[in-house]
């Protein structure tokens, strides 16, 4: 189902209003996407998209993961690996802007393994877990 909200930033004059319409759209193009292929770089990728398929960084058969960026309060992200020879490691609280708050560490090791992140509505400066799915 789909929500029609028909609304110009050029007719809302209120800063508040302005500020809503943003983020509307923001969220409308960030989750209405198809996934897309990431690489780790020095322990590190930034979200464009709800859905990644996450790379190693050199196509090494092994990476760690250990800040994502693109946050945003309330943002959803999905993340599994592209395939099933490359294992990521996802670590948890290494610190900083874009950490990832979880459960402990987790590894995707193929590519029907998931987890699921939102970003944290108290700072909106790191993902806070949802989910995860280990199917391997």
């Amino acid at each position: 189902h789909y929500i029609i909200l028909y609304l110009s930033p050029f007719t809302v004059t209120d800063m508040s209003a302005r500020r809503l319409f943003s983020s509307i759209m923001s969220f409308n193009s960030f989750i209405s996407s198809f996934s897309t292929e990431i690489t780790i770089s020095s322990g590190a990728v930034t979200a464009t998209r709800s859905m990644h398929r996450l790379r190693t960084e050199s196509a090494a058969s092994t990476d760690t993961l250990t800040h994502m960026n693109g946050y945003s309060y309330g943002r959803i992200v999905v993340l599994t690996t592209q395939t099933s020879a490359e294992d990521i490691t996802l670590d948890d609280e290494a610190g900083g802007a874009g950490t990832l708050n979880m459960d402990g560490d987790f590894t995707l090791t193929v590519n029907y393994d998931t987890i699921t992140f939102c970003g944290r509505f108290t700072d909106g400066a790191t993902f806070m877990e949802l989910s995860r799915s280990d199917n391997g």
